[in-house]
């Protein structure tokens, strides 16, 4: 059987030992990298997986505190969206005043 795929350091096609070893050697690798994960890296850590009611209130508040910048900021550009509507529809009142579309004779 054989691979069509070039193995880049041989720049022959795969046999099937090298792509075995491999992948074997992938795994290795990343099991290794699950090792060094950790899932938390909180203030307790070490100690317990589960927030604490005070870290749970300051991270919702200050996750209110960005919604509240990011909803003034959205009001503020709607704002200015309706104002430049607002000044195109009179620029075409004006236009189509002064060019109507069938001109009087």
């Amino acid at each position: 059987m054989s691979f069509d795929e070039i193995n880049p350091e041989t720049a022959k096609p795969w046999t099937r030992a090298e792509l075995f070893a491999t992948l074997e050697h992938e795994r290795a690798e990343a099991t290794e990298v699950l090792k060094e994960v950790t899932y938390y890296d909180g203030p307790q850590a070490d100690k317990s997986v589960i927030i604490s009611w005070p870290e749970q209130a300051a991270n919702l508040r200050a996750r209110w505190a960005i919604h509240q910048d990011e909803f003034a900021i959205a009001i503020k550009d709607l704002k200015t969206l309706y104002k430049s509507v607002q000044v195109f529809i009179e620029n075409q009142q004006e236009y189509w005043a002064t060019n109507p579309l069938l001109k009087k004779q």
